[in-house]
C-alpha cells in the first residue's frame, strides 16, 4: 500500500507543480499588464507599443477572459488532486489504523472528516500525502460542486422513425448494400463527417421511406389540385408526378448528410482561429496538452467546434486513449481540413517532443492573419453587392415606375394588363420579394 501511496503522492506533486506554474504565469500576465498601464500613463511608451504589449499578454482576448480561463484551469487542477486523494482512500482502511496493511477497504470522505488528529497524521504518513493537500482535499470535498467537463458518451439509440424504416426496408437495404457497395461509399463518408447519430444502414432505410412518402404525398397533392374527368389520365398523371416526387425526396435525403457536413465545416472554420488562440494561451502557461482541451471544453465557448473537442476529451477520459490516438481519431472524422491539419500538427509536436507553446503560437498568428484576410475579402465583396443592390433594387424600380407613369398618361396597356395592376403587383409583390431574397442571399454568404 505504501508504494501505491507514493505513486499517488507523486502524481499529486506533479499537479501541484503545474498549479504553482500556472499561478505564476497568471501573476506575470497581470503584472505585465499593470506595468503597461503605468508606462502609458507616464508616457514612457506610445499607444502603439501599449497595444502591442497587451496583444502579447492577452493573445486577442480581454483581460477578464484570460483571468477566467486561468481560474477555470486552476479549478480543474485542484479537482485532479481531489481525485488522486480519492484513489488514496481506496487503498486505506480508516477504521483500523495500523492494522494489517494487506487489507484495503473503500472509505468515504465523511469518515475521513471524522478522524482525530492522530489518525489523520497516521493516514497521511501511510499514503505519503502532505498536510496542505490533505486539508485542501477535505475543504474541496465539503464545498465544491461538480463541474465535470466530460459529457458522457451515449450509445446509439434508434429513433421511432428510423426503427419504422428498418422494419419496412431493412432486408432491401441489405440487398442493395451487398450488390452496390460503391453506390453508398460517399453516403457513408458524409454520415461520418456530418456527426449524425444514425447507423448507415438505418439511414439507407430512411431514404427509402422518405422516397415512398414523397411518392404518396406528390400523387395525393396532384389528385387534389389537378383533376381530370378521365380516371386513366388522372392515374397516369398521379403516378408520373409521384415517381418524380419520390426521386426528388430520395435525392434530397441522400444529399442531406453532405449538406450538414458542409455546414459543420463552416461553423468549425469560423471558430477555429479563436480556438487556436485559446489553446496557445493555455499552452503558454505550461499546461499539459490534454488540459488545453479540457479548459476549452469547460469554457462553454466555440459552439461550432465544441463537439470535436468533446470527442477528444471523452476519448482520453472515458475510453482511456492516449492523447495522440484521440487526436488522430478525431482528425479522421472532422469535416474541416484546417482543424485536421491543426490536430495532426499537435500530434507531431507531442510525438517529436517539440515546443507546444511555440507551435500553437505560430498557428494562432497564421489563423488570425487568415481570418483578417477573409474578413477583408468579405467587406470588399459586400461593397460590390451593395452596388448591385443600388442598381437593381433602387434605380431600376424608379425607372420602371417612371415608364409606367408615362404609359398610363398615354392610356395604353401592357400585354392587355392595365398599368395600374402592373404597378400594384410590382409595388406589393415583386419588389418586396426581391428585397427579401437579397437579404437571404447576404445572410447565406456572410461568415458566421
Amino acid at each position: 500500500m505504501a508504494e501505491d501511496g507514493k505513486l499517488i503522492a507523486k502524481r499529486i506533486g506533479d499537479v501541484a507543480d503545474e498549479i504553482f506554474a500556472y499561478k505564476e504565469n497568471k501573476r506575470k500576465i497581470l503584472g505585465g499588464l499593470s506595468k503597461l498601464d503605468g508606462d502609458l500613463g507616464s508616457k514612457l511608451i506610445s499607444q502603439a507599443d501599449y497595444d502591442k504589449g497587451r496583444q502579447k499578454y492577452l493573445q486577442g482576448k480581454t483581460q477578464e477572459e484570460v483571468i477566467r480561463s486561468h481560474d477555470i484551469y486552476l479549478s480543474q487542477l485542484f479537482d485532479e488532486i481531489v481525485k488522486e486523494a480519492d484513489k488514496a482512500l481506496m487503498l486505506y482502511d480508516l477504521s483500523e489504523v495500523g492494522a494489517d496493511p494487506n487489507v484495503h477497504m473503500v472509505v468515504g470522505k465523511d469518515r475521513l472528516q471524522g478522524l482525530g488528529m492522530k489518525e489523520k497524521e497516521q493516514f497521511m504518513k501511510d499514503v505519503n500525502i502532505d498536510r496542505y493537500f490533505m486539508d485542501l482535499y477535505l475543504k474541496r470535498k465539503k464545498k465544491r460542486k461538480e463541474t465535470e467537463v466530460r459529457v458522457e458518451y451515449e450509445l446509439y439509440r434508434p429513433t421511432e422513425f428510423g426503427a419504422y424504416a428498418n422494419r419496412l426496408f431493412e432486408k432491401y437495404t441489405e440487398i442493395l448494400v451487398k450488390k452496390y457497395p460503391e453506390l453508398f461509399e460517399s453516403l457513408y463518408n458524409s454520415l461520418r463527417l456530418s456527426g449524425m447519430k444514425v447507423l448507415s444502414k438505418t439511414y439507407i432505410s430512411i431514404i427509402m421511406l422518405v422516397g415512398c412518402m414523397s411518392f404518396l404525398g406528390s400523387a395525393l397533392f396532384l389528385s387534389l389540385v389537378w383533376k381530370h374527368p378521365v380516371i386513366a389520365v388522372q392515374a397516369v398523371r398521379g403516378i408520373s408526378v409521384g415517381i418524380l416526387g419520390g426521386i426528388i425526396g430520395m435525392v434530397v435525403a441522400y444529399m442531406y448528410p453532405s449538406s450538414l457536413a458542409g455546414q459543420r465545416e463552416k461553423e468549425i472554420r469560423s471558430d477555429l482561429p479563436f480556438l487556436i488562440i485559446h489553446l496557445a494561451s493555455v499552452a503558454g502557461s505550461g499546461a499539459k496538452p490534454i488540459s488545453m482541451f479540457k479548459t476549452v471544453l469547460s469554457s462553454g465557448q466555440y459552439p461550432g467546434i465544441r463537439d470535436e473537442v468533446k470527442k477528444i476529451v471523452n476519448y482520453v477520459t472515458l475510453f482511456g486513449y492516449d492523447l495522440s490516438t484521440a487526436l488522430k481519431a478525431v482528425a479522421k472524422r472532422t469535416p474541416s481540413l484546417k482543424f485536421k491539419d491543426l490536430l495532426d500538427g499537435i500530434v507531431s509536436t507531442i510525438e517529436s517532443g517539440g515546443d507546444m507553446k511555440e507551435y500553437l503560437q505560430a498557428m494562432a498568428d497564421e489563423a488570425m492573419a487568415t481570418y483578417q484576410l477573409e474578413r477583408k475579402k468579405y467587406v470588399e465583396m459586400i461593397e460590390t453587392y451593395s452596388d448591385i443592390y443600388t442598381s437593381i433594387l433602387i434605380a431600376a424600380p424608379l425607372l420602371f415606375f417612371v415608364t409606367l407613369a408615362i404609359i398610363q398618361t398615354m392610356g395604353g396597356n401592357i400585354g392587355g394588363v392595365p398599368v395600374s395592376t402592373i404597378a400594384k403587383i410590382g409595388t406589393f409583390a415583386v419588389i418586396p420579394a426581391l428585397n427579401v431574397g437579397y437579404m437571404f442571399f447576404i445572410d447565406l454568404i456572410t461568415p458566421k
